[in-house]
């Protein structure tokens, strides 16, 4: 987990202070306002966060072909709304409380790569 946290700290830019203070638990509140359309000055970073996990993610699915080596569970193929990455997010969350104080962005990763795998 720590090296998936690493990857993810070096691919997304600005992300790293992310990766070190915003839990599942902490962003969970501002994924659900994205889903109930009630928008605070927090739920873009949920949709921000979302957005930059499931593009790299869909990227790494075709890594060998883009002269990379993917990795896994760092891997989805979710070709599907941006709203749809939030809840597949918030659905793992609820369904792994003993993951909440992970980064937020590896929780991500997990719940796009369960969900969407490389073909």
């Amino acid at each position: 987990m720590k090296a998936l946290a690493s990857i993810l700290a070096f691919i997304i830019p600005g992300s790293s202070q992310a990766l070190d203070f915003v839990s599942v638990q902490d962003v969970l509140p501002f994924c659900d306002e994205v889903l109930a359309d009630h928008w605070s000055g927090n739920s873009g970073m949920c949709l921000g966060m979302m957005i930059g996990v499931g593009e790299i993610g869909t990227l790494n699915c075709g890594g060998n072909d883009n002269g990379f080596d993917s990795i896994p569970s760092l891997s989805n193929n979710a070709r599907v709304s941006h709203f749809a990455r939030v809840q597949t997010f918030v659905n793992w969350a609820r369904d792994h409380p003993e993951k909440w104080d992970s980064p937020a962005s590896v929780g991500m990763a997990i719940a796009m790569s369960e969900k969407f795998p490389c073909e």
